[in-house]
């Protein structure tokens, strides 16, 4: 947007208001600062969930390319693990607190692995480990 390639929108104006900046120097600096890394784009997660409610058209490109990422790599274990309906269990808070991600990863997931079904966590990821290591332990 900032260069002219991709037609203005509100997403432009919001990020970098976000990152306090006013150029497109200032915002890449701003993303390669240390300490920014992924806990930096997971604090704007939310604005473009945001935006992306309200119908920009940038915002939900990007959450439809994010939702696809995810369905594809879902259905990829899927298929190597040989799961036809598998059970997924989104972890982090971007699928349960995001609306449009949840949305567009759930239709997204239709698409790519017909079978599978999103569920919500039983317990932490612990849980999930010693829930692991007991059905394995049984089977030995």
């Amino acid at each position: 947007m900032a260069d002219g390639r991709l037609p203005e929108t509100a997403l432009r104006q919001r990020l970098w208001q976000a990152l306090a900046a006013e150029t497109p120097q200032q915002v890449k600096a701003a993303v390669v600062a240390e300490g920014f890394g992924p806990a930096g784009f997971a604090r704007l997660a939310p604005l473009l969930d945001e935006l992306a409610g309200t119908g920009d058209q940038q915002a939900l490109a990007v959450i439809e390319r994010s939702a696809h990422a995810l369905a594809v790599m879902v259905a990829t274990v899927a298929r190597e693990l040989g799961l036809a309906q598998p059970a997924v269990c989104g972890s982090g808070g971007a699928l349960r607190h995001l609306q449009q991600l949840r949305a567009a990863f759930s239709s997204a997931l239709q698409r790519q692995a017909p079978g599978a079904r999103l569920v919500e966590p039983a317990g932490d990821a612990c849980a999930g480990a010693l829930a692991l290591a007991a059905q394995t332990a049984l089977r030995c």
